[in-house]
């Protein structure tokens, strides 16, 4: 049909995910663009958000990183505040010219800064969301706080939306506030905070992504460089590593007691049920028998956020009893790559089937039906566009909040 379709290979990984040559397909924007919708239909693409970051907090029950998730905070920015920092002059700037504009206009800033600075950061930064995101918000702020003021914000940046201020309470921040804001600050300072935003995240995911299964501090010098182009020094690197453990202590436990049933029962179990045998565990190789251990730790972890993709995909095509089904006329799945699920939906259905499949995918019915009871919230991003990758896509909760997909001539 002229048309480009993942093929999947179901036991092409030993971990249990499946495989696809599409799954290579580099993420420039161009080359993803020749798996679309035709005419009068979108594509909607739904991630797993930090799929494997809540997978693991649960199987380690680390308290820490499960309070962040419910309270919905981003682990990524918590790293960077309480591992990396950040500092840089235009910081300072801002954050002097953000409490003098509250000290003149009697807002407590506290409570308004996070919200005026996120606005700033956002029109700097060209982005067209004037929505109130916590994400974001904490995220602006902590770029903007000098290394000095860190601990005086970090409780702040934990609070929940009503202690902050934002989109509720009172003395709520307005548009017009960031906007007035942002003609005292300058555009070029903000554009400068956002550029400084996105290197900091980058480097945070690095450090949480390296970290998670128990890398050495020597092999995430070459991880971050190769896969995220972070470069870090040998100092950086072991300081990265100690503060990433001393944070969330709990993981370090859970990687002990994976290594240690490993050896014992020589595979292990993901929460579904489904089990990796690691025959090479007990081998007089060390190299083949570290590699055991780690895929003792990484293994149930990635494993188990395949089988949630695919526990969504089964029951969103039908074959659930009693779960939410796709109307093949109007939304079918068209693909899968990674933690995230593509689909094909009717141009005016997007706002419908996009709900459903967030409330699927967050919470699948075979959940339920194999008793597994996570600790964390599954949280499902969705974007509405016409291709794969496509730079225009709109934001679920922004498109619910207007009159809907318009196809822009798809």
């Amino acid at each position: 049909d002229s048309r480009v379709h993942f093929h999947y290979n179901l036991g092409g990984t030993v971990t249990g995910r499946a495989s696809s040559r599409l799954h290579q397909t580099p993420r420039n924007p161009f080359v993803r663009s020749v798996l679309g919708a035709p005419p009068g239909w979108a594509l909607i693409k739904a991630d797993l958000s930090q799929i494997e970051l809540r997978i693991a907090a649960h199987l380690a029950n680390e308290p820490i990183m499960q309070a962040e998730f419910l309270q919905g905070i981003d682990p990524h920015w918590e790293t960077m505040l309480s591992i990396i920092g950040g500092n840089s002059n235009e910081s300072d700037s801002a954050i002097d010219t953000i409490q003098r504009y509250c000290h003149r206009h009697g807002l407590p800033p506290t409570k308004t800064s996070v919200s005026i600075l996120k606005r700033v950061v956002e029109e700097g930064g060209r982005k067209t969301s004037q929505e109130s995101n916590l994400q974001d918000a904490r995220a602006a702020l902590a770029i903007a706080a000098p290394t000095q003021g860190l601990r005086e914000y970090q409780s702040l940046l934990r609070m929940g939306p009503d202690s902050m201020g934002v989109g509720s309470g009172n003395q709520a921040i307005t548009f017009e506030d960031a906007s007035a804001l942002m003609s005292l600050i300058g555009a070029s300072t903000a554009q400068g905070l956002h550029e400084i935003w996105k290197e900091l995240r980058k480097k945070a995911k690095a450090v949480n992504f390296g970290f998670l299964f128990g890398m050495g501090w020597k092999s995430f010098i070459e991880y971050a460089r190769d896969k995220y182009e972070v470069h870090v020094t040998e100092e950086e690197a072991k300081a990265y590593r100690n503060g990433f453990f001393a944070h969330w202590p709990q993981l370090a436990v859970w990687h002990d007691k994976s290594r240690g049933l490993a050896h014992k029962n020589q595979q292990m179990t993901y929460l579904d049920g489904r089990i990796r045998h690691l025959p090479d565990i007990r081998s007089s190789n060390y190299g083949a028998r570290a590699e055991a251990e780690r895929c003792a730790i990484n293994a149930p972890v990635q494993g188990f956020a395949s089988d949630l993709v695919l526990m969504a995909l089964v029951e969103l095509e039908g074959f659930v009893e009693g779960g939410s089904a796709f109307d093949l006329e109007e939304a079918f799945t068209v693909g899968q790559a990674h933690d995230e699920l593509l689909f094909q939906v009717r141009a005016d259905r997007t706002k419908q089937w996009g709900l459903v499949i967030k409330n699927v995918m967050e919470r699948p019915l075979l959940l339920d039906i194999l008793g597994i009871k996570l600790n964390i919230p599954i949280e499902v991003e969705i974007e509405v566009g016409s291709h794969w990758a496509d730079p225009e896509a709109i934001p679920l909760n922004k498109l619910l909040a207007t009159g809907g997909w318009n196809g822009r001539d798809i």
